[in-house]
């Protein structure tokens, strides 16, 4: 209905949905952003408030979303505040990435990205640390990116059997899965 240019027959549908619904996630995250769209920014930070506090998991979805329409309203210390309490109970990048949208300094992001790579080694964190002027990092930021990297880089330190796709750390003549003779490739996952 929205795409169709029916604005009215979108907000009854997303009401039906809610009704039908009511914990659900959907409903409030495309109600939000519909407001959003439509410069109704406090509306919508009302909107994603609630899911907030129902569906923490999902309010990632909208995180960069509520903090620019914090922003644009003028609420920049409350978004703050509610992004830092949500991320201490539920971690994750997008949280992350929206409370630096929310920061005064550009360096504020630094050492929570650092705590979270130190807790939380995702390649997202680490590129987005890696992202900062070498100055901002933190102490300790080289040695979490190196557990980062190679936690990541571990799957594909693998070898793999073309015909069965079994892997293993050692190359082998013969596959410990199929017992086919000279079918792993002589490369690792990550050099294929």
């Amino acid at each position: 209905a929205d795409a169709g240019g029916r604005p009215d027959d979108a907000d009854a549908q997303l009401q039906i949905a809610g009704a039908a619904a009511p914990q659900a996630a959907r409903p409030r995250v495309l109600a939000g952003q519909r407001l959003r769209r439509r410069g109704e920014h406090r509306a919508a930070l009302k909107a994603w408030d609630s899911l907030q506090q129902d569906q923490p998991a999902a309010f990632a979805l909208v995180a960069a979303d509520y903090a620019d329409s914090a922003l644009a309203c003028g609420q920049r210390d409350a978004a703050h505040a509610a992004l830092s309490a949500l991320l201490a109970l539920q971690p994750g990048i997008d949280l992350l990435r929206a409370l630096a949208r929310l920061d005064a300094a550009p360096s504020d992001a630094g050492p929570r990205l650092q705590a979270h790579l130190h807790q939380h080694p995702t390649l997202s964190a680490a590129q987005d640390l890696l992202a900062l002027p070498a100055a901002d990092w933190p102490a300790g930021a080289v040695a979490d990116l190196q557990q980062a990297l190679a936690r990541a880089a571990r799957p594909l330190q693998r070898y793999r059997c073309a015909a069965c796709g079994f892997e293993a750390q050692h190359w082998f003549w013969q596959c410990p899965g199929c017992l086919g003779w000279d079918s792993f490739p002589p490369q690792r996952i990550e050099e294929l």
